[in-house]
């Protein structure tokens, strides 16, 4: 996989940076699109619907058992697509 030079996190800013540049928005529409993004996924999670992001992964609401008596607690949990586990250099799928 070929180095990119890209920062070691990317956040709401960047992302809207990207959308931009790729879709041809302005900088306001970028961030609104790439806000109303988020605000979906979240009410889905809240409402425990997955999110699934074609190329991506899936975004799921498990159920975690608790340590002491207080119950089970919920936990946001994210599964790459296979093709995109395979990519990482960490997995084992990965030459």
């Amino acid at each position: 996989m070929p180095e990119r030079d890209l920062p070691p996190q990317i956040g709401a800013a960047q992302l809207s940076a990207q959308l931009a540049l790729r879709c041809g928005l302005n900088p306001a529409q970028s961030r609104s699109a790439i806000d109303a993004m988020f605000r979906v996924i979240e009410e889905a999670l809240l409402d425990h619907i997955s999110v699934i992001l074609p190329h991506v992964g899936t975004f799921q609401i498990v159920e975690v058992k608790a340590r002491t008596d207080e119950g089970p607690r919920v936990r946001v949990r994210f599964r790459a697509i296979q093709g995109l586990r395979g990519m990482l250099p960490c997995h084992p799928e990965h030459d």
